[in-house]
């Protein structure tokens, strides 16, 4: 009885870490900065595991990489053209200039 009323206790008296060491944004963003850096120093490991997710995925095709990437920029061509249409907008100023990082999005979310 006395060593269950210890353990309350204890579990009283301690408090979650996230909210005791939260120290508001410009922690968060100093986490979120190194948490962007520590990531970018493995690009190495991204690279060999992004290849070779590629490599296995499309082994038994011929296509496979080029049919990826073709398939993809059809895709961003269509949503082009159809969002041009809908914004009445250009399709030579709105394509590449306007959304290029719309574009560079889907194909680097296509390759995941």
């Amino acid at each position: 009885m006395n060593r269950l009323s210890a353990k309350s206790s204890y579990a009283q008296k301690k408090k979650p870490d996230v909210l005791s060491t939260d120290k508001g944004w410009p922690q968060r963003f100093a986490f979120a900065a190194k948490d962007i850096a520590d990531g970018l120093k493995m690009w190495r490991l991204v690279w060999v595991l992004s290849f070779s997710d590629i490599k296995l995925r499309y082994r038994g095709s011929v296509l496979g990489p080029f049919w990826m990437t073709l398939s993809t920029g059809v895709q961003i061509a269509g949503m082009g053209f159809v969002y041009s249409y809908l914004f009445k907008t250009d399709t030579t100023t709105y394509l590449l200039p306007c959304h290029l990082h719309d574009h560079v999005g889907l194909y680097v979310l296509h390759y995941q």
